[in-house]
C-alpha cells in the first residue's frame, strides 16, 4: 500500500518515525479506502466503488488490500509515538480512528453479505450472528450489531435479484465514510427501532438525519441523550 506519509511508520530496515510530516495538516481527511463485498465467482458484483470508480471483488485483489492494511497497522504498532508532539499525536489519533471506523464499515458489509448468501444456514448455524461470533471470536452483541446494521443500511436483494433500497441511507452513508463507528450506529439504530407509533416516514427520516449529524460531532453518551430527547419530543406530537 503506497502512503504519501509512509515515513511515519517503520520501514523494512526497522527504522521508526521521528516526527510528523510538515505537510500533514490538522483535520486533513484520509482516503475512504475499500468498502465492498467478496462475492461468489458466479455472482453479480454488488459493491461500493473505490474513489477511482473501480470495484474490487476478485478474492486475490481483496486479500491484497487486507494484507496491505494489516502490514501498515503492524508497522504502526512499533512507531516512536513518544517522539511526536501533542499536536502530532492528535492528528495521528484522528486518522487512526477514522481508519478504524472504515474497517468496521467493511465488517458490516461482510456481515450483510453472509446474511444475503444464507451462509449460516448452509453451515448449520442458527444465525449469521451466531456464526460470526464463533468465526471471528467477537461478542454476540457485536455480531448482532453488524448484521442488524447491514440489513438497515445496505441495499437488500430478493431471490429474483430485485434491489430494495436501504431503510436508513443516511446512517449507511455516514458509516461507509468512516464518520461514525459501531457505538454511534447502535444508538441510532435502537432509537429508530423503538419509536412510538404511529410515526410518519418523514418524521423517521428527519430523526435519522438529525441523529447522524449529531453523531458526527458528539460522543456516544451525548448522542444517546440527544436520541432520547428527540424521541420524547416525537411522543408529544
Amino acid at each position: 500500500m503506497t502512503d504519501p506519509h509512509s515515513d511515519q511508520i517503520p520501514e523494512e530496515d526497522g527504522s521508526v518515525p521521528r516526527e510528523l510530516d510538515a505537510d500533514v495538516q490538522p483535520d486533513a481527511q484520509s482516503e475512504p479506502g475499500f468498502v465492498g463485498y467478496v462475492l461468489n465467482a458466479d455472482a453479480e458484483p454488488r459493491s461500493v466503488p473505490d474513489a477511482d470508480g473501480s470495484v474490487p471483488y476478485d478474492l486475490d485483489e481483496v486479500l491484497a488490500l487486507v494484507e496491505a492494511a494489516t502490514d501498515a497497522y503492524t508497522r504502526l504498532g512499533t512507531a516512536a509515538w513518544w517522539k511526536l508532539a501533542p499536536d502530532g499525536l492528535d492528528e495521528i489519533s484522528r486518522r487512526l480512528e477514522h481508519t478504524t471506523r472504515l474497517a468496521w464499515a467493511a465488517q458490516v458489509a461482510l456481515a450483510g453479505e453472509y446474511e444475503q448468501q444464507s451462509v449460516a444456514s448452509a453451515r448449520g448455524a442458527t444465525s449469521t450472528a451466531t456464526m460470526l461470533t464463533a468465526l471471528l471470536r467477537i461478542s454476540p452483541g457485536e455480531a448482532r450489531l453488524r448484521v442488524r446494521t447491514a440489513a438497515a443500511t445496505h441495499p437488500q436483494y430478493t431471490s429474483t435479484g430485485t434491489e430494495i433500497d436501504p431503510q436508513l441511507p443516511a446512517l449507511g452513508a455516514a458509516i461507509t465514510a468512516g464518520d461514525i463507528g459501531g457505538e454511534h450506529a447502535r444508538i441510532i439504530g435502537d432509537a429508530l427501532r423503538h419509536l412510538p407509533e404511529p410515526i410518519t416516514p418523514d418524521q423517521r427520516q428527519g430523526l435519522e438525519q438529525a441523529l447522524v449529524e449529531h453523531a458526527r460531532t458528539d460522543d456516544p453518551a451525548r448522542l444517546n441523550r440527544t436520541a432520547q430527547h428527540l424521541a420524547h419530543l416525537l411522543e408529544q406530537e
